[in-house]
C-alpha cells in the first residue's frame, strides 16, 4: 500500500507538470485526431485489457495440469480416498478381531506331553531288586499324556478331560510286570452356582465389545455423512471463489480501460489530470481485490482437496481443479414435524448415546454379580488301569527266579481298570 501511495503521488506531480504545459500550449486539431485514432486502434486490438500501466500482474500463469471435477466426481473421490473415512473403516474390523479373540476362550484347548527317561543305579540293598552288591538296576520311563479343556459359553462352567499314560521297565528282581503300563483317565466339571453363573468377565467383555462394534458402525456412518456434506460445501465454496476471481479480473480490466481512456482525454485536453489519478487509484484497488480473490481460490481449493485426495502423492493434489457443476436453486417445502421425527430416528449421536447406555448396563450387571458369594459344584470321574507282561517266578524276595511270563500290553491296562464311584466335591 505504501508503494502504491508513493506511485500515486509521483503520478500526481508528473501530471501536474503535464497539466501546466498543456495549459500553456493548446494541442492542434490534427494532433487531437491522431490521439483519438491511436486510442481507437488500441481498443480494437485489445491491448488495453492486458496492460496494467506499470502495476505488477495480479497473479502468475497457473501451469499445473487441469482436472475437470463435477460434484458427483468429488463425492466418489471422497468415498474412495478420504483418509478420515479410511481410518474409520478400520474400527469395525478391529472390534471383529477383538470379539473373535474373546470368543476363542470357549474353543477347546488340547494339551499333550511326551517324556522319556532312562536311569541306571547301583543296588545297595536287597530291596532295590538285586542280591549282588553294586549290581546295576536299569530303569526306563516313557510318559505320553493328553488332555482337553473347554470353558462353556453358558452358565460359566468348565470341563476338562485328561488321559495320563506311562510305560515302565526295570531289571529289578522284585518286579511283577516288565514292562508295566499305567493308564489314568479323569474328567472334571466345575459349575458356578451363584457368582459367575449369569455373567462373568469373559461374557461381560464380549457383550461390551459387540456393542462397541455397533458403535463403530454408527460412527462410520456418521463420518461418511459428515464428509459428504463437507465435500458439497467445500465444492460450492471453491466454485464461488473461482467465479469471484473471474469477476475481480473483469473489474480490473474495466479499471485499466478507464485509466487508458482518462489518459487519452487528458492528452486531448477534455479532462483534468486528477481524474487519471483517481482512475489509477481505483485500478490499484481492483488489482488488490484480484490478488485477494486468487488467495481465496487457492485456500478453498486446498480445503476441497483435503476431502478428496488420499495424500500428497495423489495425482489430484498437484493439479488445478476446474469445477464444472453449477448450483440449482429450487424452492423446497420442509415438513417440520417429519424433519423432527427423522432427526430423532436417524441422528447418529443419539444412537451412539443409546449404545453407550446399553454397555454401561452390562457392566453394572457384572459388578452386581461380583457381590454374590462364590459357590461352585465340582464333579469328577476317573479310571485307573494296570497292564503289561506279567512275570512268573519261583522263590521269594531277591531269590526269586523268572520261569516264564504272561504276554500283555497297553490294552490290558484298560481291561483291568477300576472306576472309583462318582463323587461330588465340596462347595467352595
Amino acid at each position: 500500500m505504501r508503494r502504491i501511495t508513493i506511485g500515486i503521488l509521483m503520478t500526481m506531480l508528473t501530471l501536474g507538470v503535464v497539466s501546466g504545459t498543456a495549459s500553456a500550449q493548446q494541442p492542434s486539431e490534427a494532433h487531437i485526431k491522431d490521439l483519438v485514432r491511436a486510442a481507437a486502434l488500441r481498443v480494437a486490438s485489445g491491448q488495453d485489457a492486458g496492460q496494467n500501466n506499470g502495476l505488477p500482474p495480479a497473479s502468475g500463469v497457473d501451469t499445473r495440469p487441469q482436472v475437470r471435477l463435477s460434484l458427483d466426481d468429488a463425492v466418489k473421490l471422497a468415498l474412495d480416498r478420504n483418509l478420515d473415512i479410511a481410518v474409520q473403516r478400520l474400527n469395525p474390523q478391529i472390534n471383529d478381531i477383538a470379539i473373535s479373540s474373546l470368543q476363542s476362550i470357549y474353543k477347546p484347548t488340547l494339551t499333550s506331553q511326551v517324556f522319556a527317561r532312562q536311569a541306571s543305579q547301583p543296588s545297595t540293598t536287597t530291596i532295590a531288586g538285586s542280591n549282588l552288591p553294586g549290581a546295576a538296576i536299569d530303569q526306563s520311563l516313557t510318559t505320553y499324556n493328553g488332555g482337553i479343556a473347554q470353558s462353556l459359553p453358558w452358565g460359566g462352567g468348565n470341563l476338562s478331560v485328561a488321559l495320563n499314560n506311562n510305560r515302565q521297565s526295570s531289571t529289578a528282581q522284585t518286579s511283577l510286570f516288565n514292562p508295566v503300563y499305567n493308564s489314568n483317565w479323569s474328567g472334571t466339571y466345575t459349575q458356578p452356582l451363584l457368582r459367575g453363573f449369569k455373567i462373568d468377565t469373559t461374557r461381560q467383555q464380549i457383550q461390551v465389545t459387540k456393542i462397541s462394534r455397533d458403535i463403530s458402525d454408527v460412527q462410520l456412518k456418521s463420518t461418511i455423512t459428515n464428509t459428504l456434506s463437507n465435500v458439497r460445501n467445500a465444492y460450492y465454496d471453491f466454485l464461488f471463489a473461482v467465479e469471484s476471481v473471474e469477476v475481480a479480473r473483469q473489474s480490473l480490466d474495466l479499471a485499466t480501460k478507464l485509466v487508458q481512456d482518462n489518459q487519452t482525454r487528458v492528452q486531448v485536453g477534455t479532462m483534468a489530470p486528477i481524474d487519471v489519478v483517481q482512475a489509477q487509484s481505483e485500478q490499484a484497488t481492483r488489482n488488490q481485490a484480484l490478488v485477494t480473490a486468487e488467495s481465496a481460490r487457492r485456500t478453498t481449493e486446498l480445503a476441497l482437496k483435503r476431502f478428496i485426495v488420499g495424500g500428497a502423492d495423489d495425482t489430484n493434489w498437484g493439479a488445478q481443479l476446474i469445477p464444472t457443476d453449477q448450483p440449482s436453486f429450487q424452492p423446497v417445502e420442509i415438513d417440520v414435524e417429519g424433519a423432527i421425527r427423522r432427526a430423532l430416528g436417524e441422528r447418529t449421536d443419539m444412537e451412539i448415546a443409546k449404545k453407550n447406555v446399553a454397555a454401561n448396563d452390562v457392566t453394572l450387571k457384572y459388578l452386581n454379580d461380583q457381590t454374590l458369594p462364590q459357590v461352585d459344584l465340582l464333579a469328577t470321574y476317573g479310571l485307573i488301569g494296570l497292564g503289561g507282561s506279567q512275570l512268573i517266578t519261583e522263590g521269594t524276595g531277591v531269590n526269586r527266579t523268572v520261569v516264564g511270563s504272561l504276554p500283555g500290553g497297553y490294552g490290558d491296562s484298560w481291561d483291568r481298570s477300576s472306576a472309583p464311584p462318582t463323587r461330588r466335591g465340596p462347595c467352595r
